[in-house]
């Protein structure tokens, strides 16, 4: 059984999956239910991705596709598998999806682990960022070392998150590195 940690208690994932996921609410007041992506969830993610401005797409993805195409979201959404990919998914009240994070063993580094992270453009600076990155820093895949993922050098958001992993990430010439604390 995994376990997920949500309002400060713990929760049984496949029942936070069941139920339809758990209701967070955000700094701002609105409030978003989050659960784990489901396979069901391709339709919602290309819906998201489109509506994210050119500026979030490049702050997220470097130089970003136009569309998402199929394999990409195979890979989104076919490896989560709740071990070595992990993903969450926030909805709003009119079940858009405003949020995705994930958190992903590489398959040559099993030590190594990477995790990305999108939030809306109208719900960016919301608090939905930080609900995502403790539930990745709680459900992330272990045994693991590190993390390294590329981040834009001016996403100054994405580096105060990855905070939620308990240490100061660090540039390294491949990305940003977090050492996990044992």
């Amino acid at each position: 059984m995994q376990r997920c940690r949500m309002k400060g208690r713990l929760v049984d994932l496949d029942m936070v999956a069941d139920a339809g996921g758990e209701r967070e609410t955000l700094s701002d007041g609105r409030e978003v239910t989050v659960r784990p992506i489901r396979p069901g969830d391709g339709d919602a993610l290309v819906e998201a991705f489109e509506r994210l401005s050119a500026r979030s797409k490049q702050l997220r993805f470097g130089s970003a596709p136009h569309a998402l195409g199929a394999s990409t979201l195979r890979h989104l959404i076919d490896s989560v598998d709740g071990v070595n990919h992990v993903a969450f998914a926030a909805f709003d009240d009119a079940a858009r999806l405003v949020g995705v994070a994930r958190i992903l063993r590489y398959p040559d580094d099993p030590d190594t682990l990477d995790v990305g992270m999108v939030i809306a453009d109208d719900y960016q600076d919301a608090g939905l960022g930080h609900v995502l990155g403790d539930l990745l820093a709680t459900h992330r895949p272990r045994p693991a070392k590190r993390i390294l993922t590329s981040v834009s050098a001016d996403n100054s958001r994405v580096m105060s998150l990855l905070r939620s992993f308990g240490v100061t990430p660090e540039w390294s010439g491949t990305g940003v590195v977090i050492e996990i604390p044992e």
